[in-house]
């Protein structure tokens, strides 16, 4: 069970990595 939370984890962070990346790019413009 830990082991599919962590992997959960791991893909809601590189999400929200890209909807921050995503949200400073339309900042700048």
């Amino acid at each position: 069970v830990s082991n599919l939370y962590f992997r959960g984890q791991r893909i809601w962070l590189a999400a929200v990595e890209d909807l921050m990346s995503k949200g400073m790019r339309y900042a700048k413009q």
